[in-house]
């Protein structure tokens, strides 16, 4: 005989609260990934122009428009009463992915932008090095021009 240690109506208890049974659910159904639609929107709301930085209107109707614009298949995801469901992982990875090339072209573009403005202070810098520098030569060829010319008249 086996001493049963769990108490059955806690662990009843603890996988409804847990949310396991719509887990189990949603995982037969064949959904592998669900999230809430403000949360799944603000994640990859960057992938478009419309939707970035805010969408202005119905969060379904944004997140609709996100995955017609990443040429997602419709029978790859599904939308709930309040969640996203995905079934397949390809298709969040796919996701995942044009998500990291959009933030690789804007650290390019911030990286571009900085570098750009660097380069300018050096020149500028350079510039204002170059013009001291023709300024003293200018000056120092003024005076032995003088002291030549001083030096012809008293001959």
């Amino acid at each position: 005989m086996i001493k049963t240690f769990f108490f059955l109506h806690r662990v009843y208890h603890q996988v409804e609260y847990l949310g396991l049974k719509e887990n189990i659910r949603v995982r037969r159904a064949g959904f592998a990934y669900r999230r809430e639609f403000d949360k799944f929107l603000r994640r990859y709301a960057l992938l478009t122009p419309e939707t970035w930085p805010h969408w202005r209107g119905d969060v379904k109707s944004g997140i609709k428009h996100l995955m017609n614009a990443v040429n997602m298949d419709p029978d790859q995801w599904q939308l709930g009463r309040s969640k996203v469901f995905i079934k397949a992982p390809e298709s969040l990875f796919l996701l995942e992915e044009q998500r990291e090339r959009k933030y690789d072209f804007y650290a390019r573009k911030l990286q571009k932008a900085f570098r750009r403005y660097n380069a300018h202070k050096y020149y500028l810098r350079l510039k204002e090095q170059g013009k001291l520098t023709v300024k003293y030569l200018f000056s120092t060829c003024v005076e032995t021009k003088n002291k030549w010319s001083l030096r012809k008249i008293d001959a």
